[in-house]
């Protein structure tokens, strides 16, 4: 990614994080407005909003903020990356922005206006010649911006299920790479990765660091030669995508609506133009930049229960290091501006992205976990808690099983037993996608729980000898309760229709009937669980299970 490029997203961020009264000039006062926004703001243009106006600037916009409104206009610059030197650049971006924008947050971005000419004053919407283009803006309140309720302990993990839709409804409807477009491509992505060593190395000082962004340079280099046909696979198959490009919980806001991302990059589509797994990769790096790791793992999951695209996590680690990267250069960047009294905490933020891009490039011992147990035990509850304590892929044979047969993961495919989705050949692929998708996440590095009953024995033989191929750490978890709990916990789940598992008490029966119990061999890595007498958050049950892990 470019210098200038770095720059403005330094800027980008500091417009959100400075969006405070207490921070901000009041438009009376500012100083070098263009005249024809001098003039708006002294003619009362902004109606209701004008008496309460604040300004804010940028190196590539003004800004006007009203009371319940906010006016963008663009300066007439051109820094190569970003033109905006014409009046009919300006327009076409302004346009380009609220398209964008109103994919994600139409309710935020409202409508691009013109500034006419009327007589010696400005006025919106005028008549007569134009001067300039804004866009219009409904204001927000700033305190539902993701990283305010992450500073302030109030992100939660329905946060994060709101947002994986939020992201993979954007993915979904946004259009798709042609085969003729040459963004992020490999050769693209990997000058972006390496410009961002090229432009901190300069500014630095002292061996060991130097040493450190050497080794994390050098890991790129290796990740990008394994990883470029994957690459080209993905942009031909449609995964180079017109996204977000900015992904950051500072360009997300808790609304009364719900959950909306904003800011998306306009000026440059090379920039939003990219694989679905780096506008993803972006948001995961900066919650795990936060400590929320928790969280980080509960956006992935539902977001991979959403898409299905397990495929992308080969590209996750790659794009985690490349953002950690950007924003360590961006923080680089602003140390070499800032006052001495200031420096100290620009600096630890400096450092603290360049050792998260650290941990990204150490390989790991990835686990495979697998669930057993009937209809009702508690697999997918279970797993779901363990997977957010230890930072694991989960992925569930419910979901997958639908996802084959091209069905929402609550849809019903009415199907009898062993027959329709739940028949033997149904049944053999989907044990077979769960296998290829836990080799993609071994394959990365990343450990994985896959739930499914796991009632049979070759089933469970296939997992054990890939976790052995693998060299996986391996572990069964058997989960259990009497028969009447199951039976309950199948009825209260019937009734409320919204999980992939269509499980009916008949089911159960059958599983009772055709259960083939763990062998001797296999009871070696079993973890049995009562879920009756054990919590899922259990401190017990993690300390068991991380020992389990560890040994």
């Amino acid at each position: 990614m470019r210098d200038i490029n770095a720059q403005r997203l330094q800027f980008r961020h500091d417009a959100v994080s400075h969006l405070t009264h207490d921070t901000l000039m009041p438009a009376s006062h500012a100083h070098g407005l263009p005249p024809h926004l001098q003039s708006l703001c002294d003619n009362g243009s902004f109606g209701q909003d004008a008496s309460s106006l604040i300004h804010l600037e940028t190196h590539i916009s003004w800004l006007v903020l009203g009371e319940t409104h906010a006016w963008k206009f663009k300066k007439p610059v051109n820094f190569g990356f970003l033109d905006f030197s014409t009046l009919a650049k300006r327009k076409h971006l302004c346009d380009e922005e609220l398209r964008l924008n109103q994919r994600t947050a139409p309710e935020l971005y409202l409508e691009v206006v013109s500034v006419n000419a009327d007589g010696e004053a400005a006025v919106f919407s005028g008549t007569g010649p134009v001067l300039d283009y804004a866009l219009k803006m409904r204001r927000f309140d700033q305190d539902g911006l993701l990283n305010r309720l992450s500073d302030a302990g109030s992100l939660n993990k329905d946060h994060m299920a709101a947002l994986a839709t939020a992201v993979a409804d954007l993915h979904g409807i946004s259009a798709t790479a042609s085969d003729e477009l040459a963004y992020s491509t490999p050769s693209e992505i990997g000058k972006w990765f390496t410009e961002n060593f090229t432009q901190i190395l300069p500014h630095l000082e002292g061996a060991a660091i130097r040493t450190t962004l050497g080794t994390i340079e050098q890991w790129g280099s290796t990740a990008l030669n394994a990883l470029e046909p994957l690459m080209d696979a993905r942009h031909a198959r449609g995964y180079v995508r017109e996204g977000h490009g900015d992904l950051h919980l500072g360009n997300i806001v808790l609304t009364r609506a719900g959950i909306r991302l904003f800011d998306c990059i306009e000026f440059n589509p090379a920039l939003r133009w990219i694989d679905t797994a780096s506008d993803i990769a972006f948001l995961i790096m900066d919650l795990e930049h936060r400590q929320q790791h928790r969280l980080a793992t509960v956006f992935l999951n539902r977001y991979l229960h959403h898409t299905g695209d397990y495929e992308g996590l080969r590209l996750l680690n790659y794009y985690k290091v490349y953002r950690a990267m950007v924003r360590a250069k961006v923080a680089l960047l602003r140390l070499q501006q800032c006052a001495e009294p200031d420096k100290a905490p620009i600096e630890h933020e400096f450092r603290a992205y360049v050792a998260l891009a650290t941990t990204y490039c150490k390989p790991t011992q990835a686990t495979l976990v697998i669930t057993h147990g009937l209809s009702g035990s508690g697999k997918s509850h279970y797993g779901r808690a363990i997977c957010e304590a230890f930072g694991m892929i989960m992925v569930r044979s419910d979901v997958e099983r639908k996802r084959l047969a091209g069905l929402s993961a609550t849809a019903s495919s009415a199907s009898a037993i062993d027959g329709g989705l739940y028949d033997r050949n149904t049944t053999r692929a989907t044990y077979q996608r769960l296998e290829t998708i836990a080799r993609l996440a071994l394959a990365s590095g990343l450990s994985l729980l896959v739930d499914a009953t796991f009632l049979k024995r070759r089933q469970r033989a296939r997992f054990i000898a890939l976790a052995q191929q693998t060299r996986a750490h391996f572990a069964i978890l058997s989960l259990a309760a009497p028969k009447a709990v199951l039976a309950a916990r199948i009825r209260e789940r019937s009734a409320h229709e919204n999980d992939a598992s269509e499980a009916t008490l008949a089911v159960l029966e059958a599983q009772y009937r055709s259960h083939e119990p763990l062998s001797d061999d296999e009871v070696a890595f079993d973890i049995p669980i009562d879920t009756v007498a054990t919590e899922p958050d259990d401190n017990a049950l993690l300390k068991q299970l991380q020992s389990y892990l560890d040994n």
